[in-house]
């Protein structure tokens, strides 16, 4: 019904809802640590981080420009070998591990960011991602927002700061 493919890809679909917004951003970077850390080529960290996400090994072909789902499974069983694990369960745990990593330094200076200006977690998290150069169009996808009302947010913010500097 959750159209995934086993257990453990519903329970990390859950475990993702948490941190939804921020897991588009991760996205990339996951997939980079795993090349650092596991020496993964870009399409080995690929197909670990899609098949992690809960995607069949044609999905994963479909969404890596088509390729067939025997190269997905020659890139996967590749990738466990460097990774030293046998399993889906294993190199989800992994991705999950990364993501959570990153999900936590994220976080950290998100609230950094919200006691330094006393600002809401909604604007704090919008101050993140414009001061790491996200366009507004960018920071509204990521905030499930539209452009404009991040542009308020954060016009609203600078006159503030610009009134309480002044005093």
């Amino acid at each position: 019904k959750m159209g995934t493919e086993n257990e453990t890809s519903t329970i990390a679909m859950a475990y993702r809802a948490m941190y939804q917004s921020h897991k588009r951003e991760s996205e990339e970077k996951v997939r980079s640590i795993l090349q650092t850390t596991y020496k993964l080529t870009a399409r080995e960290a690929e197909v670990i981080y899609w098949s992690a996400q809960g995607k069949q090994r044609s999905d994963v072909g479909a969404i890596l420009d088509g390729i067939e789902a025997s190269t997905v499974h020659s890139l996967r069983d590749r990738a466990y070998i460097k990774m030293s694990i046998t399993s889906a369960l294993e190199a989800t745990a992994i991705v999950m591990k990364v993501e959570l990593q990153e999900y936590i330094e994220f976080r950290t200076q998100v609230l950094s960011i919200k006691e330094k200006f006393n600002t809401s977690l909604r604007l704090a998290e919008i101050l993140y991602w414009a001061m790491r150069g996200k366009t507004l169009q960018e920071i509204a996808t990521l905030k499930n927002m539209k452009a404009d009302q991040v542009l308020g947010r954060i016009a609203s913010f600078y006159t503030l700061k610009l009134n309480v500097d002044s005093l």
